[in-house]
C-alpha cells in the first residue's frame, strides 16, 4: 500500500512537470520574439519556479494555515449571519382592543382631517431599537383598506418601562365614520436588518369614530 502511494505522488509529480515545461516552453517561443523577451522570460521563469515549490509541498503549512484561517472566518460570518437571522423578538408588544384601560385614539368622535393622538398601551418594552412606521386606516365595516400615510421615521422616545406609548398626528381626510387605525413599524435592531432585512410588525388596530 505504502509503495503504491509513492507511485501515485510520483506520477503526479511528473504530470506537474510535464505541465511546467510545457508552460515554460510555450512562454520561450512567445516572449523570444518580443522585445526584452529574455528579462520577461527570466521573471515568468521565477514565478513558475516558486508556484511548483509552493505546490509540492514545501510551504504546505502555509497553505493549510491559509485554508484553516479561510474555513473559520466563513463559519464565524455564517454563525453571525445566522445569529442575526433569528434575532426577530419584537421591540415591543401593543394591546388593543376594545377592553378598558387598553389602546384608544383621543378625542374619540375624532375631526376629519383633525389631529389626534393614538395612546397605545405597551405590555412589555423589550430593547429600543431605531425603526420606520406606515400609519394605515381602514373601513371597520368593510374591512378595506381605505389610505395609508407616507413612511416617517419612529420617534424614539420611549422606555424599557414606559406602559404607554402616546403618538399624535394629523388624520387624512374622508375617512369613513367608524375606522380601523393601526400602523406597519419596521425596526432595524441589527447590521442585518438594517442592511438586508427590517423586522416588521404590524400593530394591534385601535377602532374610532370621525365626524
Amino acid at each position: 500500500m505504502a509503495s503504491q502511494g509513492r507511485q501515485g505522488k510520483n506520477r503526479t509529480a511528473q504530470f506537474d512537470d510535464r505541465i511546467y515545461e510545457c508552460i515554460k516552453n510555450h512562454l520561450e517561443v512567445s516572449l523570444g520574439r518580443n522585445r526584452d523577451g529574455s528579462r520577461r522570460l527570466r521573471r515568468v521563469h521565477y514565478l513558475l519556479e516558486s508556484f511548483r515549490r509552493f505546490f509540492h509541498g514545501q510551504n504546505k503549512m502555509i497553505l493549510r494555515s491559509i485554508l484553516g484561517a479561510w474555513f473559520l472566518g466563513c463559519l464565524a460570518f455564517g454563525s453571525w449571519i445566522a445569529w442575526m437571522t433569528l434575532d426577530n423578538k419584537p421591540p415591543y408588544a401593543w394591546e388593543g382592543g376594545p377592553e378598558i384601560g387598553s389602546s384608544f385614539m383621543s378625542p374619540d368622535p375624532a375631526p376629519q382631517g383633525g389631529m389626534v393622538t393614538a395612546n397605545w398601551r405597551l405590555l412589555e418594552v423589550n430593547r429600543l431599537c431605531p425603526a420606520t412606521l406606515q400609519r394605515i386606516f381602514i373601513d371597520h365595516a368593510t374591512g378595506a383598506t381605505i389610505t395609508t400615510l407616507d413612511t416617517t421615521e419612529a420617534s424614539r422616545s420611549v422606555n424599557l418601562h414606559d406602559q404607554r406609548l402616546p403618538r399624535s398626528f394629523q388624520l387624512p381626510s374622508n375617512l369613513p365614520p367608524v375606522t380601523d387605525y393601526q400602523t406597519l413599524v419596521c425596526f432595524e435592531c441589527n447590521a442585518y436588518q438594517r442592511l438586508v432585512s427590517p423586522l416588521c410588525i404590524m400593530t394591534p388596530k385601535i377602532t374610532f369614530r370621525v365626524q
